[in-house]
């Protein structure tokens, strides 16, 4: 029912676009990970055009938002959700904003006892957002999720959450 498209995979335009076309003609939705504020300097317009067209979702790191928009994270949040259903700016830790439409959201990040890696961490956050956005969570607890997932990550070696980091996730998603 999705189709999440890492950054780092746009170098191939015609195919990332037809994997688009058809996701989108598939009643899918079509998530957007800019992945790296380098890529988006190099290839800002194409990831525009992805935006524009075809993307419901669209995360961003701050670095990444300003490469895309030229603006800080508070205003690029709202030129980015203008394209899109969904935009997310992570802004590491000081937490992350979600703008749908007239909604937003501002979540802080979590205070961690070590920050070992920061490999998958947004990853991880777009990982528990998505899961929580597509079990019926509020936009809020979404970016919880994310944020709860992203913290677990960040205080081991690798890209890999402990495996109790996604028995809470499931937790969280489903608490009242």
């Amino acid at each position: 029912k999705s189709l999440y498209v890492e950054g780092y995979m746009v170098q191939n335009h015609d195919l990332v676009v037809r994997v688009m076309q058809l996701a989108k003609s598939a009643g899918m939705h079509i998530c957007l990970d800019l992945a790296s504020f380098t890529v988006v300097m190099q290839e800002r317009e194409f990831f525009l055009r992805l935006i524009r067209e075809y993307a419901d979702i669209v995360f961003a790191n701050e670095e990444e938002a300003h490469a895309l928009t030229g603006l800080d994270a508070e205003k690029a949040i709202d030129i980015i959700a203008t394209h899109c259903s969904i935009a997310v700016v992570k802004m590491g830790s000081r937490g992350s904003m979600i703008r749908k439409g007239d909604t937003f959201v501002r979540v802080p990040a979590q205070t961690v006892e070590q920050v070992i890696d920061t490999t998958g961490a947004g990853d991880n956050y777009a990982a528990g957002f998505l899961y929580g956005l597509f079990v019926g969570c509020s936009l809020e607890r979404c970016a919880n999720l994310g944020t709860t997932l992203a913290a677990q990550v960040i205080q081991v070696m690798g890209a890999t959450p402990p495996d109790e980091a996604i028995q809470q996730l499931k937790t969280m998603a489903f608490a009242n």
